[in-house]
């Protein structure tokens, strides 16, 4: 049993193991994962950048951290979202915005 296919990337800056049993990887420029049981890794569409990490919340949510979008939960893919190819992104942050955020 050949454990793997699926898997584009160039490598892994990150494996995460949910409650649930799911393989999260990130790899250099997207995000994975292996549903238990199966050999065949999901591309979830999310475009990624290097030293991204991902964490569970207590309620089950899979959350990522990295320097595109930020601080983000993640949609529940093995549940059924959609690939993020699919579905509308919001925009990457880009540059100094914290003019923005404070009160006129």
């Amino acid at each position: 049993m050949r454990v793997g296919l699926g898997y584009q990337d160039e490598g892994a800056d990150y494996v995460f193991t949910d409650r649930r049993g799911n393989l999260w990887v990130a790899g250099i420029q997207r995000l994975y994962w292996l549903p238990p049981g199966e050999t065949q890794f999901r591309d979830t569409g999310e475009v990624i950048s290097r030293n991204a990490v991902l964490v569970e919340d207590r309620a089950g949510r899979v959350w990522m951290s990295e320097g595109l979008r930020g601080i983000r939960p993640l949609p529940d893919y093995p549940g059924g979202a959609p690939a993020a190819s699919s579905r509308q992104l919001p925009p990457a942050f880009k540059g100094d915005q914290s003019h923005e955020l404070r009160a006129k």
